[in-house]
């Protein structure tokens, strides 16, 4: 489909805004379904940024997250396994 034919879909489906679209559009020589599919992503993650659901981006790690909250486990966590389920309460007290 045309670029304009593109854009007025967009706009007419709620898939993205007209400035979406036409940014989107403007680097594609032919458009398809799945392009409306990938306006429609880029179009979401913009309004869920704006509107505060989540961030733009996240500059830390998950593993610097995870060290950040300095944070141990349960002692439950530690004396189950869910691969051979509960050990025994009392070595798992003597482990500690």
């Amino acid at each position: 489909m045309t670029k304009k034919d593109f854009v007025r879909l967009c706009m007419l489906c709620g898939y993205a805004s007209k400035k979406n679209a036409i940014k989107y559009a403007e680097s594609k020589e032919t458009l398809t379904e799945e392009d409306l599919q990938k306006v429609f992503a880029i179009n979401e993650r913009q309004n869920d940024v704006k509107h505060g659901v989540t961030k733009s981006r996240n500059n830390v790690s998950g593993n610097e997250l995870i060290d950040r909250l300095g944070d141990t486990p349960d002692p439950w966590n530690r004396i189950f396994d869910p691969s051979r389920g509960i050990k025994n309460w009392d070595k798992a007290k003597a482990d500690e």
